[in-house]
């Protein structure tokens, strides 16, 4: 089972700075929230060529999640405490919760873009 991989994808410094630039901008950003998400058509409307970019490569740009987290230390392993590494697998949301931010369809891949600070 393949994990992880590389990806090229074009543009790539630009796509960072619309991506940081939208990060501040959507109207949904605060210090105090730890992630939130676009849905694909914000994302087409926002972030055209990233979403051009994705298609090229056989990406479908379904949606965008910011997310924040604090600096972790790899010794430490209680899950509760703030320090730990974050995994998690992306999953549908629990059909019976659907809210505007839940994940309506069965993700397939997860691409994680460090932004700021990494």
């Amino acid at each position: 089972m393949i994990y992880s991989k590389y990806l090229h994808i074009s543009n790539w410094q630009q796509h960072q700075k619309d991506l940081i630039s939208f990060y501040y901008s959507s109207g949904n950003y605060s210090p105090d929230m730890w992630w939130w998400c676009h849905q694909d058509d914000e994302v087409k409307q926002y972030l055209p060529n990233l979403v051009r970019d994705f298609k090229s490569i056989g990406l479908d740009l379904r949606q965008l999640i910011y997310f924040t987290t604090l600096s972790k230390d790899l010794t430490v392993t209680d899950h509760e405490d703030p320090l730990a590494i974050f995994i998690h697998q992306d999953s549908q949301d629990n059909p019976h919760y659907y809210t505007d931010l839940d994940t309506q369809f069965d993700p397939t891949f997860a691409i994680n873009i460090p932004l700021e600070n990494c």
